[in-house]
C-alpha cells in the first residue's frame, strides 16, 4: 500500500469533499481516502499494483478540480 497526498485549492465546504472522496473511491485499488477541509488537502491510500498517483491526479482534474501534488500533511488532519 502507498499514500499520496494532493492539494486541492477550493476544497472548503462537505458538498465539495464529499464530490471529491465520490470521484476517488471511483479508481480501482483505493483503500482510503482522508479529507482536510482546513487544509484542503486529501490523503489516498492505494494499492500501487493497480493504481498510481498520477491516475489519482489524473481523475481529480477530471473531475473538475484543480490538484497540487504534495500539501506537506504532518498526519494531522488528514491522517496520512
Amino acid at each position: 500500500m502507498q499514500t499520496e497526498t494532493f492539494t486541492i485549492p477550493g476544497m472548503t465546504t462537505e458538498l465539495v469533499a464529499q464530490r471529491v472522496a465520490a470521484a476517488l473511491s471511483e479508481v480501482e485499488g483505493v483503500s482510503a481516502i482522508k479529507l482536510s477541509l482546513a487544509g484542503q488537502r486529501t490523503a489516498i491510500t492505494f494499492d500501487e499494483t493497480q493504481t498510481s498517483g498520477e491516475v489519482l491526479g489524473a481523475t481529480l482534474l477530471a473531475a473538475g478540480f484543480d490538484v497540487a501534488p504534495g500539501g506537506a500533511c504532518c498526519g494531522g488532519c488528514c491522517g496520512s
